[in-house]
C-alpha cells in the first residue's frame, strides 16, 4: 500500500462509510489493488462482478463496500468498463507499469471522466498543423512577415529581410 494512502481523508471516510477500522480499510484496498494488478492492470476493474471481486478478496456482499470505495474516491464510475481504479496509474507497481509496456497498452483511470454518462476514453486532440515556413532562397511577401522578423531571421539573413520590407 501507498504510504500516502494511509493516512489520506479518503481512508478515514471510507471507514466511516464501512464502519470498520482503519486495519480493514487498508485490507480491503489491499486486496483491491492486488487484484487490480492480476487481473485489471489497466485499472477496468468493473469488467468484473462485484461478486467476483468480493469472491477474490474474500468479502461477502462486495456491493456495499464497492458503493464506499466509489463514495470514498477510491474507484471511479466509467461509461466504458463500468468501475476503474482511481489513478490507478500512480498506485500500481513496476511489474504492472512493465506488464503494459510490453502488451503496448495504457492505463484506462488516467484517462477517466467520473461521470457515469462520459466513454472512459476521450476523443484525440487534433494535433495543430504548423504554418509553412519559407525554405532558404524564397523571399517572403512583407504581410507574412509581419510580427514574425525574430523568428523569420533565423532562415533568413538579414539582407533577404531588406531586401523584402524594401518592395
Amino acid at each position: 500500500m501507498l504510504r500516502s494512502a494511509f493516512d489520506h481523508p479518503k481512508l478515514a471516510k471510507l471507514c466511516r462509510l464501512l464502519k470498520a477500522p482503519r486495519y480493514v480499510a487498508v485490507g480491503l484496498l489491499e486486496s483491491l489493488w492486488h487484484f487490480t494488478a492480476r487481473y485489471a492492470p489497466q485499472g477496468d476493474i468493473g469488467k468484473f462482478s462485484n461478486d467476483d471481486i468480493g469472491a477474490w478478496i474474500g468479502c461477502p456482499d462486495m456491493d456495499i463496500q464497492v458503493q464506499a470505495l466509489i463514495d470514498s474516491g477510491w474507484i471511479d464510475r466509467c461509461g466504458k468498463s463500468r468501475l476503474v481504479v482511481h489513478d490507478w496509474h500512480e498506485h500500481a507497481d513496476q511489474s504492472v507499469k512493465k506488464l503494459l509496456i510490453r502488451k503496448k497498452i495504457g492505463f484506462l483511470s488516467s484517462r477517466i471522466h467520473p461521470w457515469p454518462s462520459m466513454e472512459c476514453l476521450p476523443e484525440p486532440v487534433p494535433e495543430p498543423v504548423p504554418e509553412p515556413v519559407p525554405g532558404p532562397g524564397r523571399v517572403p511577401d512583407v504581410d507574412s512577415l509581419k510580427g514574425r522578423r525574430t523568428a523569420m531571421r533565423t532562415i533568413l539573413t538579414d539582407e533577404e529581410i531588406a531586401d523584402a520590407l524594401a518592395r
